[in-house]
């Protein structure tokens, strides 16, 4: 019985690998001010990373954090990062889109405007930047106009959970299914993905 106990220790114990214990580090910004809770993260293609909440929103480069102003035009809580055409775009709960520039978010303010409501993801292909939102469906903006894919469209459910490019289509995550979402002839089409 003895022996079984000191085999069984031992088995115990040399299975453990010390070397593999995961570190946990917490970063913050200088001042402290990120919140946990519904923060966006992103990372860029040089290897950023960017955080956004209601506090704002911080870039870290590995060692710091940097706050990133905000221009007058930037309205909510961040509740969408992406990449489009070598820059990080950002979109808030109230319906606002901007770029980073030298360290500024740079407010996107299109000749069609921009949704009424929260925009809850972002998805780029090609020159194209899609806006999934929360009620009204997905925006496309093309270099030389903008539009809304919805219930005319085939697209049943408004509220977008998240958007994900396949070539020059993008298909839409809802709470009642997926669409794909393309132009066809340049017509606008949205068609229901059976699983």
């Amino acid at each position: 019985m003895k022996q079984l106990f000191v085999i069984g220790l031992f088995l115990s114990i040399s299975s453990l690998n010390f070397g593999m214990l995961p570190v946990n580090k917490l970063v913050l910004p200088a001042n402290g001010n990120i919140k946990t809770q519904n923060a966006r993260i992103f990372q860029d293609e040089a290897g950023y990373i960017y955080l956004g909440n209601e506090e704002g929103l911080y870039r870290y480069n590995g060692r710091r954090w940097k706050s990133i102003a905000y221009d007058e035009y930037y309205r909510g809580s961040i509740t969408a990062i992406g990449h489009h055409q070598g820059l990080v775009w950002v979109a808030s709960q109230k319906g606002s889109l901007g770029f980073v520039r030298n360290d500024s978010l740079i407010s996107f303010l299109p000749e069609e405007g921009l949704p009424h409501t929260a925009i809850s993801s972002l998805q780029s292909t090609g020159e194209n930047l899609w806006l999934g939102t929360a009620g009204e469906g997905v925006y496309c903006q093309s270099p030389k106009h903008q539009y809304l894919f919805d219930e005319a469209d085939g697209l049943l459910d408004l509220n977008i959970i998240s958007l994900v490019a396949h070539g020059d289509d993008v298909w839409a995550g809802t709470d009642n299914g997926m669409y794909k979402l393309s132009f066809v002839a340049d017509k606008k089409t949205a068609t229901r993905v059976n699983t």
